[in-house]
């Protein structure tokens, strides 16, 4: 996988922290139901009941991913980075020291995101003090603005109503101004069109009264 900003793309729909993502297998990605299996996070307390959350995917993550699952066994992890060693120099020939790749292994550490994701971060022409949480925060909110319920947010980010609730009550509010503003009673006067139309029927109706009144007379 090369690193880009496009390899964050794998990511940004999985809404899952860098452990999640390192424990997703082949089998995990399920193509023909355009969704990926996300294990829960080791986060809390006690065995959870639930070991993996449902995402779907957009067709160009799936079209990204499913180049990554040809000829693999099930149990094999998904996402895979180089493992490199160093070659020492050799000061004969004059050769540096340098780096080689050796074989892909999955992601383990955190640390292991600092120089891609930075590299990332210049190829999208972004804040470079932006950090991986963001892809998650935004996430959430996204959820939000769209009018998904925060009971159904917090599921699919593997975290409680009370944490959407806590941090990002503001953006519940703002994003359930329209469906408010459907129940909202509306007392304002009807426009002047609409009065004059009115004026209009009713001055039609007194004049067709008068004139039937005239006939009988």
């Amino acid at each position: 996988m090369p690193i880009s900003a496009r390899s964050y793309s794998y990511w940004l729909p999985l809404d899952a922290d860098l452990d999640q993502a390192a424990r997703l297998t082949v089998a995990d990605l399920q193509i023909s139901n355009r969704r990926i299996m996300v294990p829960t996070s080791k986060k809390g307390r006690g065995t959870k009941a639930q070991t993996h959350i449902t995402i779907p995917l957009p067709d160009y993550v799936l079209a990204r991913l499913r180049s990554l699952i040809a000829g693999r066994r099930g149990q094999e992890r998904l996402l895979l980075r180089w493992h490199h060693k160093q070659v020492e120099g050799d000061k004969a020939t004059g050769r540096l020291p340098e780096w080689e790749r050796t074989e892909r292994r999955p992601w383990s550490v955190a640390s292991e995101m600092t120089r891609p994701w930075r590299a990332a971060l210049t190829q999208a022409e972004l804040a470079i003090d932006l950090v991986p949480y963001c892809l998650r925060h935004s996430s959430i909110i996204r959820g939000l603005q769209v009018n998904l319920p925060a009971r159904l947010v917090a599921a699919v980010h593997d975290t409680s109503t009370a944490m959407i609730d806590k941090h990002y009550s503001a953006f519940i509010t703002d994003a359930s101004q329209p469906i408010l503003r459907l129940a909202s009673l509306t007392f304002a006067p009807p426009a002047t069109a609409e009065l004059h139309s009115l004026a209009a029927e009713r001055t039609k109706k007194r004049g067709t009264a008068n004139a039937a009144g005239q006939q009988t007379n």
